[in-house]
């Protein structure tokens, strides 16, 4: 993160310089452990991607993911998470992503530790790549790495990257500059020397079931949406009789801006 500007108020400064402080230190020992238990792979076969979350979560991993998979279209992609089992309110990876992007996703949701260790270590993976949520503590994600490396015994890593403090939110939000999420999960392939592109526009697993619900929400929204309605009728007729419109997401795909910085 950047600073926007000066803070001017001594208390302000004194948070702020705190709030920096404690960036770089976690950082520093972040990365420190890192170089110090994880190797780098430049051919990995099999491949395990942990992201945690629900579907706001999903959508921004997923121009990372579509990247990842471009890299490395031979690799066994396999993901570990969360949401959606037992979850009513949560939509999961597994609910939301296209066939084919992933060999199998691994819910551990209802599974004990020891449960989850023995299927992961049955599947002896190469890599593991943690997209880790903005606001994950240290101690999360120094837990995680440990738990991959000795407990998994996966030698090959990255992802690991300290956003914010749990401390000052106020000052972060007022003097900090942070990229938005996509851009961040992007860059943590880039740093890794993963290229990325700009703009992707990334399938999605919807049903036909879901474009009934979809059609019937729009029908009844007010008549100021009627241009959303005829775009949305205009691009499923061009999904399924016509050429495809590049200038515009069809239905069953979400597009995304993949910038990075």
């Amino acid at each position: 993160m950047n600073k926007i500007k000066e803070p001017k108020g001594i208390v302000e400064q004194i948070k702020l310089q705190t709030v920096l402080l404690y960036l770089k230190i976690s950082s520093m020992l972040l990365h420190a452990v890192h170089e110090l238990i994880f190797r780098k792979h430049r051919s990995p076969e099999k491949i395990l991607v942990f992201r945690t979350g629900s579907i706001g979560d999903n959508i921004c991993a997923m121009p990372a993911i579509a990247n990842l998979k471009r890299h490395f279209p031979d690799a066994n992609l396999q993901l570990l998470t969360n949401a959606g089992k037992g979850l009513p309110d949560l939509v999961s990876f597994e609910a939301l992503i296209a066939p084919g992007i992933f060999e199998k996703i691994i819910n551990y949701e209802n599974l004990s530790p020891k449960e989850l260790s023995i299927i992961l270590r049955k599947e002896q993976f190469d890599l593991v790549i943690q997209f880790s949520q903005l606001n994950a503590p240290i101690s999360r994600m120094l837990r995680d790495m440990f738990y991959f490396r000795f407990v998994i015994g996966i030698r090959h890593g990255f992802g690991w990257m300290f956003n914010s403090p749990l401390f000052f939110k106020q000052i972060q939000e007022k003097y900090l500059h942070r990229v938005d999420e996509r851009t961040r999960l992007n860059n943590i392939l880039v740093q890794n020397g993963i290229p990325v592109r700009e703009i992707d526009v990334f399938n999605c697993h919807v049903a036909d079931t879901d474009h009934l619900k979809v059609e019937k929400a729009l029908q009844r929204l007010p008549l100021a949406t009627d241009r959303v309605w005829r775009w949305y009728q205009v691009q499923n007729a061009l999904k399924t009789d016509g050429p495809s419109n590049t200038s515009r997401p069809l239905p069953g795909t979400i597009a995304v801006n993949t910038t990075y910085s």
